[in-house]
């Protein structure tokens, strides 16, 4: 560093407008620039009394930054970005309930100081942000974390900075920290604080609980397990005896609940019609001619395409004895047909 930038007047002629230009980007009011400019001086000159600064420019930004973050903390501000308010805004609200400078700078250091103790970690990543006006990408530099760890850290430090404010009575939108979300989703804001930050506050919503179980939905669910189990076992049972067995059982079927409703006989057995082996059952007794003549041809022919059909399925299984009973019963064209064909010949 050479001697001109040593020099307070070099500074003060040198990196004034710059100066000047950073303290209007934290939107600090003309007439108090010159003010906060002669401390940017004067804590740049005390600085350089112990140490070598290479970037002045750089240096110069940094305390003009850093001074006009206090100038906010001390008007109660925390938001150096935030817009201006109207004076509808103004009328609305209650001096009452609002806090004076001494008391939120006797809460901020009672929350700084029980950080410091539970927090450290948060509360520096606290002031990197609302101080030293660090965006997130910066703050992850600075601290070496990863961009999403950095995001993490200041969500969760800025929710428990608003939330100690929240449990001292201060929710006035201009005193509780925000979140710039342009810094928090991607990291784009602009150095040096000339992205305004909107207003949106640290909420927390309550957990959802899980919709409640129907009732009676277990009940009728295991119902019809039950019950389609009953039905299934009583095919198996069929299904493993023979024919003869099978029209020889009691004439019953299966009705199965779906609804679960009381009145339903869910696997119940009933009484109500035979389940019957077509291959095996007996012939269906002829119809009694009619008094003025001969059955009609169309009644016979049905009877012998039952005989036959019943016959081939005898037949097909090797049951000669069920098949030549029944050939005797054939009439007419279906009887010479069966009388010479098929696997079992007919006994006298």
């Amino acid at each position: 560093m050479d001697a001109r930038d040593q020099d307070p007047l070099a500074l003060l002629t040198n990196h004034q407008d710059a100066i000047d230009a950073c303290l209007r980007r934290q939107h600090v009011p003309a007439v108090d620039v010159p003010d906060l400019r002669q401390e940017v001086y004067r804590q740049a000159i005390k600085y350089l009394e112990t140490h070598e600064v290479r970037a002045m420019s750089t240096f110069l930004q940094r305390i003009a930054e850093r001074v006009a973050a206090d100038y906010w903390k001390k008007r109660a501000v925390h938001e150096r970005a935030a817009p201006r308010l109207a004076e509808e805004d103004l009328a609305d609200s209650n001096p009452e309930h609002e806090c004076n400078d001494a008391e939120i700078k006797r809460h901020l250091e009672d929350i700084l100081e029980s950080l410091e103790t539970h927090d450290p970690r948060g509360r520096a990543i606290l002031r990197a942000w609302f101080v030293d006006d660090l965006t997130t990408k910066e703050i992850a530099a600075e601290f070496k974390l990863p961009m999403s760890t950095a995001h993490h850290l200041l969500t969760k430090a800025v929710a428990t900075l608003a939330e100690e404010f929240r449990k001292r009575g201060i929710t006035s939108r201009t005193i509780l920290p925000l979140i710039d979300e342009s810094h928090m989703h991607d990291g784009a804001a602009e150095a040096g604080g000339t992205t305004d930050k909107p207003e949106a506050p640290v909420t927390f919503t309550a957990p959802v609980p899980p919709p409640a179980p129907q009732p009676g939905g277990r009940a009728r669910r295991v119902l019809s397990m039950l019950a389609s189990a009953a039905a299934g076992g009583l095919v198996v049972f069929l299904l493993m005896r023979s024919p003869q067995a099978v029209a020889r059982l009691s004439p019953i079927f299966v009705t199965v609940a779906t609804s679960g409703e009381p009145g339903a006989p869910g696997g119940i057995l009933e009484h109500d019609r035979a389940v019957v082996c077509p291959e095996v059952a007996p012939a269906p007794a002829p119809a009694p001619p009619s008094r003025g003549g001969a059955p009609p041809e169309a009644d016979i022919n049905a009877k012998n395409r039952h005989l036959a059909r019943i016959i081939k399925a005898a037949e097909a299984r090797g049951d000669c004895e069920t098949a030549n009973k029944l050939r005797r019963e054939l009439t007419g064209a279906f009887a010479a047909a069966f009388a010479t064909h098929g696997p079992c010949k007919p006994t006298p």
